[in-house]
């Protein structure tokens, strides 16, 4: 049953008539409740009464709206000064400049350090080659005296006599450079220095006969020049000629005057 009437009009139930006029039925019901609509309850369903509710949606927006005498707002335009930021440079126009640095710089590839100095205390070698000699321990009977009270000869022990056996110890050559190695640590080793700056003592005694050398024909040569400069001296009445030998003589009328 969709209509029912009461009291003489037309009642339309509620889910009806909101489905016609696009309400929904819990709608219909809150307006009735409202006493916005004229409505009757029947069970558990509204009817409303059609005439109210096409009139109360007819002029529902109807009361609050009202006429416009002037424009509400006015368009105008207003220039404002824009707010000055904190990195104006950012929006400068770019400006490019000549660069004569090239592209890509090179790398210093070579770093100059210099090593801090640090003491090193070296041991002098002696030049040299090195002898090994083994010791040998021999232990002789021997006889030996001693003054005592007593006439009868007394035996003591044998003294250990002490010998020595050179032995050719392991050496490697490197540009003509004789390097001798440690030898077995059994054996007590003895270094014995030989005379290896005979080369020394050798260019030191040529040298030494090279300037004698020369000494000698320097003398030879004054005495040379002096015989010369005597046989080519012109006649005057006095001359004097200087004798490297016995020093200033005078020679006085050397040749007769014309």
């Amino acid at each position: 049953m969709d209509t029912i009437s009461f009291k003489g009009e037309t009642y339309i139930k509620g889910s009806k008539i909101a489905e016609e006029l696009g309400y929904t039925a819990d709608y219909v019901g809150q307006l009735c409740r409202s006493r916005q609509v004229e409505g009757t309850l029947v069970g558990r369903s509204w009817y409303v009464s059609e005439k109210s509710i096409r009139a109360h949606k007819k002029n529902r927006y109807r009361s609050n709206q009202t006429k416009s005498v002037d424009a509400v707002r006015q368009m105008m335009g207003v220039r404002t000064q824009p707010k000055p930021l904190l990195f104006e440079d950012r929006f400068s126009t770019p400006v490019y400049e000549a660069d004569d640095q090239p592209l890509i710089p090179s790398i210093k590839k070579h770093f100059e350090t210099t090593p801090p100095q640090v003491a090193v205390a070296q041991d002098e070698e002696l030049e040299g080659s090195a002898v090994y000699l083994k010791r040998v321990t021999m232990s002789e009977p021997a006889r030996v005296n001693e003054v005592r009270h007593s006439e009868a000869p007394k035996d003591y022990p044998a003294r250990p006599a002490v010998r020595y056996m050179t032995g050719e110890a392991p050496v490697s050559r490197m540009d003509d450079v004789r390097v001798a190695h440690r030898p077995i640590i059994e054996q007590e080793v003895y270094i014995v220095e030989t005379p290896a700056n005979g080369s020394r003592i050798y260019i030191k005694a040529v040298s030494s006969a090279i300037i004698a050398a020369g000494f000698l024909l320097l003398v030879s040569f004054i005495s040379f020049e002096q015989q010369t400069f005597a046989s080519r001296v012109m006649p005057l009445d006095t001359e004097y000629y200087f004798d490297f030998s016995g020093g200033l003589q005078a020679t006085v009328n050397l040749w007769s005057a014309k």
